[in-house]
């Protein structure tokens, strides 16, 4: 019993045995506050004061999610990585696969993971489900899995999000290789171009945007909306030189000299369909129906300036070119010629334009 315990009880042993009882019952009152008033002070103490952790192996709680199929069901697995759906999806696979194809896994491995109820690792997973099929496809072997047909060019641009964030090079080149194949880069090159802009990929880029030459100038794709101003006016100043380049190809046909040449509007003889003055029932130039042809195709070139504009350019259309059919000497072989023509203009054209360099 500590001093202060025996002074009181002292005190109360005098006030119950003597004729004070108002006092003593006061006193009782007195003394059960003051307990009261310590016994809360104590319990504040005790419940600021932090206990020891214990440190133990984290277990993820088994959480409603489903397998993903074959091959990524795989009960020897020694891996599971779980998508972020709303109905997560567990993908077991192997830690070497990933590893070989990622940097990023391979440190990521050798770090402690969660457990799964069967004791294998979890990786909580920021992709979803289909992002992660897209991915992990790409890194099994072929005679596990074949790689998935990145079918669309919003699977191209999702996988190389994700192939970038865990640095896997290789299947970054795969994707390069993906992004240009004709069913995209043909079809679709406004929007190629602008993926491969985005991603900082200068030879994928120049490669597309030599294909929209094949388009007109103000199409719009809402890949536009990953690649900046600059970058755009840089393709509309590549366009306007590459116009430039096939113009100068058909003046220089159309102006420079024809004694050599062997096509049919060129050569020297009669012709009634011919309107400019002639000397001695000669030719003395190119047929007028052609220049006009020429002129046409020209046009065409300022707006679609590559080689394929002048293979389909619409050999009809000129104005003069039925008056063709008036002159003995020009109906018999100007469409075949006018055809082979178009195929030699074209590569010319091609030609011309391969010089011009896209600075992005």
């Amino acid at each position: 019993m500590y001093p202060c315990q025996c002074v009181m009880h002292v005190m109360l042993s005098v006030l119950r045995g003597g004729n004070s009882g108002l006092i003593y019952e006061g006193f009782q009152v007195h003394l059960r506050a003051e307990f009261r008033l310590r016994y809360a002070e104590a319990l504040i103490v005790c419940t600021s004061t932090p206990l020891p952790t214990v440190p133990s192996r984290k277990v993820v709680v088994a959480l409603p999610s489903q397998l993903a199929g074959h091959p990524f069901d795989d009960p020897n697995a020694d891996i599971i990585l779980r998508s972020s759906d709303e109905v997560p999806t567990d993908f077991r696979v192997y830690k070497l696969l990933l590893s070989l194809a990622s940097p990023f896994f391979a440190t990521a491995f050798t770090l402690p993971q969660p457990d799964n109820d069967d004791g294998t690792p979890v990786m909580e997973m920021e992709e979803d489900k289909h992002t992660l099929e897209l991915i992990l496809g790409l890194c099994y072997p072929i005679s596990v899995k074949e790689p998935p047909p990145l079918s669309s060019l919003k699977d191209l641009l999702i996988v190389t999000r994700a192939v970038l964030k865990f640095e896997m090079s290789g299947i970054q080149n795969y994707v390069k290789g993906v992004l240009v194949q004709p069913r995209f880069i043909e079809a679709q090159p406004l929007r190629v171009f602008a993926i491969a802009c985005h991603f900082g990929w200068a030879k994928e880029a120049g490669e597309a945007a030599r294909c929209t030459l094949r388009q007109a100038a103000d199409i719009w794709v809402d890949e536009l909306e990953l690649i900046s101003g600059a970058t755009y006016h840089r393709l509309l100043r590549y366009r306007r030189k590459c116009a430039a380049a096939a113009s100068r190809v058909v003046l220089a046909l159309t102006r420079g000299p024809a004694d050599e040449s062997d096509w049919v509007w060129d050569e020297h003889t009669w012709c009634v369909a011919h309107r400019s003055s002639a000397h001695k029932g000669t030719c003395p130039g190119p047929r007028e129906w052609w220049l006009s042809w020429m002129n046409e195709v020209e046009d065409l070139l300022r707006e679609r300036p590559c080689g394929e504009t002048v293979k389909k350019a619409d050999l009809l259309r000129v104005s003069g070119l039925p008056t063709v059919a008036l002159c003995d000497n020009c109906a018999e072989s100007v469409a075949r010629e006018l055809e082979d023509y178009t195929h030699v203009l074209a590569r010319l054209v091609d030609r011309a334009i391969s010089g011009v360099k896209l600075l992005l």
